[in-house]
């Protein structure tokens, strides 16, 4: 007897209909603000039947799919939408019901109360065999000593040891999937809320009172994934002979500087004793502990999701050496370069600090890699000298490996994610299939459940304000006016129903009232947000754009024929962002401008941005509910930012490179706030990020479109049998979702 995969097209009425039907309460339209009365005229005449059967097979089973679209008619109808002022909430997705959005997130804890630490230990039985055989040492000389373990309390139970968790990805590009779920070695972390800053790599900090010194304390006993102890020798490794080269790291990020009035300052690292560093700057940076649980490029040595081949804060010395040019003999070196057939040591050297394809790369993760990322089984298990224990004194993790296998697309992800061929999936699963995964719950022995993001738009229109390739798109991109008028060409509310179903909220882009930089309902729902043609033609018409083609295209100023403008977009699993700006562009026709999106590779946009040659693009805006831990794309330091990349070169080099930011835009303004901010404590900062937001939203620095939804690692799809699974994650850059909700307590019941 076999049970029928579910798979159908959906529309909105059906993914209503689904949800109602399903597991969930209906749910209702949101209230979005509109200002104008407009009228629209739907006409359908016919939307051809079609039955298509599909055989698929899933695990040893052949299933047979129908697909139905049905005949509808659609007469004209007058659609008349009038202003609705509100504060942006989650009363949309709240609608849907507990049994799909949790009403709070949650996840394993970490327990810092000493007293209640384990004094005795067990591991997995694989290794007992290997202890037992004497391949491996004891559990009690693998584990640091007993007041420096990272002790883990699971959000439910004890676990089980044993087993394997099976994911899906989709390629080498795709190094996020596993380095969220599994890595997260920064030296500190953060909670499961993303609220409080936790140990993690490291046993704590130290911050002085002046804010100019953070000393790192490490856990005596922590051992590299080949056995070999963790120092500080391992740190100031990293920082005197990798940091500090400039073959390696010929430009710097800013996380290690801080501004004085004479420029950017690099910070220093000193070492105190075997387990002790301090970081020591030239003014204050209260903030500096934050940027040790960030993703950026000094702390998280596996965490590299740029392969840089150089970040971490720290490496494993030992075995790094061999590769560098300081300590190998040069024939020697030129040897290895060589056999590894890479151009020179720099690019050996990166190549072999890479935890994504180097396997024999010590490392202090909870699992190590069996095989790369650049094939189509990416394998990794568990490390036999993991640092953390659960309460009970288990070591973690509790599952053997994890197993993630290559989709052709992520189409052909979803599909299987449906079928229940993974154990927990949450990268690339697409909200717009969430009646397809409820309706298949029971085959698939899984369940869903709703991860909304905090941030205030998934998808907004960044422009590069020091574009200057040609002077009248450079003209008009600076102009604030001519920004308002984009703005209020989009229709916000058919972008939110197209491509979420009606489950975001608009605006501007600012984050929830929650959040502590929150600047008030007005800079949420600013008059350019609202859908108006009618003030958007004639503000372009006032600026002098007033000259249209044969097409209805606007004409440039210069007299060089039509305004074009381009703008560069990817394919995202969980969003195409280049089908998002086709419709934005569809929009922006309707005022006479010319849109054309241009769906690139990443590394192209990358170099497109280095070389300032991006027009604008298209991007989400998550970190900015944590304004002071990650510049993202809406602070612009740290080259090459979106916002402006020779601005940032600007900022980042006090000057001396670059181009300074046009005056009108208040870009030193929100930088001086910004790097203000960083020196204070956290309570102190407040101010200054709401006045940080007040410019942003003024001078538009991103047009903000549909925010709140639950998109970019917005579902997680967990198996019915996997314990300590938490209902709602805490969706977030900086907690590396959903690392901040303890994945090495995941464990299978039976």
């Amino acid at each position: 007897m076999s049970e029928r995969l579910i798979v159908r097209k959906v529309t909105r009425r059906s993914f209503l209909a689904g949800l109602g039907a399903t597991a969930a309460l209906p749910i209702l339209a949101a209230c979005q603000p509109q200002v104008v009365e407009k009228t629209v005229e739907k006409v359908v005449t016919q939307i051809v039947e079609k039955e298509k059967i599909v055989e698929k097979p899933v695990e040893k089973i052949v299933e047979k799919t129908v697909e139905k679209i049905v005949t509808q008619v659609v007469e004209k109808e007058k659609i008349v939408e009038k202003q609705v002022v509100v504060t942006p909430t989650l009363e949309p997705l709240r609608k849907v019901g507990k049994e799909l959005l949790y009403p709070t997130k949650e996840g394993g804890k970490v327990v810092l109360d000493v007293s209640k630490y384990p004094t005795k230990f067990s591991e997995s039985p694989l290794f007992k065999k290997m202890v037992d055989a004497k391949q491996l040492p004891p559990i009690e000389q693998r584990l640091p000593v007993r007041e420096d373990l990272l002790v883990v309390e699971p959000l439910f139970e004890t676990g089980k040891y044993g087993g394997t968790i099976r994911r899906g990805f989709t390629g080498p590009g795709d190094r996020q999937n596993l380095g969220r779920f599994a890595n997260h070695d920064m030296f500190l972390f953060w909670d499961f809320g993303v609220e409080n800053l936790i140990p993690n790599v490291a046993k704590g900090w130290e911050l002085s009172k002046d804010y100019t010194k953070v000393k790192l304390f490490l856990r005596k006993g922590l051992r590299w994934s080949d056995g070999q102890p963790v120092t500080a020798n391992d740190m100031v490794f990293w920082h005197d002979d990798v940091w500090n080269n400039k073959e390696l790291v010929p430009r710097k990020s800013v996380h290690m500087a801080v501004t004085t009035k004479e420029g950017p300052v690099e910070g220093k690292m000193v070492k105190i004793d075997d387990y002790t560093v301090e970081y020591q700057f030239a003014g204050p940076y209260a903030s500096f502990p934050e940027q040790l649980a960030n993703l950026n490029p000094i702390t998280g040595p596996a965490e590299d999701w740029q392969l840089t081949g150089v970040a971490g804060g720290i490496m494993p010395t030992h075995y790094m050496k061999q590769f560098h040019s300081k300590y190998t003999p040069k024939a020697e070196l030129d040897q290895r370069v060589k056999d590894a057939k890479v151009d020179n040591w720099v690019a050996l050297f990166k190549l072999k600090h890479n935890w994504y394809l180097n396997t024999e790369l010590p490392c202090f993760t909870g699992y190590k890699p069996v095989s790369p990322i650049n094939t189509s089984t990416w394998v990794v298990e568990r490390n036999p000298y993991f640092y953390q224990v659960d309460t009970a004194g288990n070591q973690l993790p509790y599952t053997d490996r994890i197993v993630l296998t290559l989709a052709e697309d992520i189409e052909v992800l979803n599909l299987r994610a449906i079928a229940g061929e993974f154990d927990y999936q949450d990268r690339h699963i697409q909200l717009t299939k969430l009646p397809v995964f409820l309706q298949n719950e029971k085959i698939g022995n899984y369940k869903v459940w709703l991860d909304p993001g905090d941030y205030g738009s998934i998808a907004s229109v960044i422009f590069n304000n020091s574009f200057d390739k040609d002077p009248e798109i450079q003209k008009w991109i600076l102009n604030i006016d001519f920004r308002k008028a984009l703005s209020m060409a989009i229709d916000r509310s058919q972008l939110n129903e197209a491509f979420f179903s009606g489950l975001g909220t608009v605006g501007s882009g600012v984050p929830l009232p929650t959040n502590p930089f929150y600047p008030g309902d007005q800079y949420r729902m600013p008059e350019w947000v609202n859908f108006n043609l009618q003030k958007a033609n004639e503000t372009l018409d006032k600026l002098g754009l007033d000259k249209k083609d044969s097409e209805g295209y606007r004409l440039r100023t210069d007299g060089k024929g039509r305004l074009q403008i381009w703008v560069a977009c990817q394919k995202l699993g969980h969003l195409d962002i280049c089908a998002y700006a086709e419709m934005i562009g569809q929009m922006w026709k309707k005022v006479g401008i010319f849109l054309e999106p241009k769906n690139l590779p990443a590394p192209q946009i990358d170099e497109l941005t280095k070389n300032n040659e991006i027009m604008m693009t298209i991007w989400e805006n998550n970190s900015s509910e944590v304004m002071f831990e990650q510049a993202g794309n809406y602070i612009p330091v740290n080259w090459p930012n979106t916002l402006g990349p020779e601005i940032s070169k600007w900022f980042d080099t006090g000057g001396k490179e670059g181009k300074a930011p046009p005056p009108h835009m208040e870009m030193e303004k929100v930088v001086e706030l910004w790097r203000k901010g960083r020196t204070l404590p956290r309570e102190e900062r407040v101010p200054l990020g709401k006045e940080i937001w007040k410019i942003m939203i003024e001078k538009l620095y991103h047009i903000g479109t549909v925010g709140f939804v639950p998109i970019f690692l917005g579902m997680h799809v967990v198996k019915n049998n996997m314990g300590n699974v938490q209902r709602r994650t805490a969706v977030s850059s900086s907690g590396q979702t959903p690392g901040n909700a303890r994945p090495q307590t995941y464990y299978w019941k039976s």
